[in-house]
């Protein structure tokens, strides 16, 4: 799954985690899910609403959102550490089998051309924009 928060709300009206739950258990029978996320709330009530799944993530507790301009201000290192995890969540969600997310931000648009099995919560079809 790919669940996104902080400036996403700027684009598209950010969504409910039961939404993505919702939509996995329409479509899966799987309880195990790697959950891509900016947000490290996101997890917490996750966890805590859904205690029959398992969830995997590498976002770490002190993550509270993205936001571009602040990430712009980070040092080279410390983005680079970033983006290193953010490749690696691609990855792991690429080789899942099924993925459902937020399809108008770039790791949903990248998934959408490569996976089969692809749905969307914010819109219906993956698009380049």
């Amino acid at each position: 799954m790919h669940i996104r928060g902080g400036d996403k709300f700027a684009e598209h009206e950010l969504e409910a985690c039961a939404t993505y739950i919702t939509r996995a258990e329409q479509l899966s029978s799987l309880r195990d899910a790697y959950v891509l996320t900016d947000d490290y709330a996101v997890i917490q009530t996750l966890r805590k609403d859904y205690p029959y799944w398992h969830f995997y993530t590498l976002t770490d507790p002190s993550e509270k959102g993205y936001f571009h301009q602040s990430f712009l201000k980070q040092t080279a290192d410390d983005r680079r550490k970033k983006l290193i995890k953010l490749f690696a969540s691609m990855e792991l969600l690429r080789s899942s089998e099924l993925f459902v997310g937020t399809l108008s931000s770039n790791p949903g648009m990248f998934l959408g051309m490569c996976m089969d099995r692809v749905y969307g919560i914010d819109i219906d079809e993956w698009t380049v924009w």
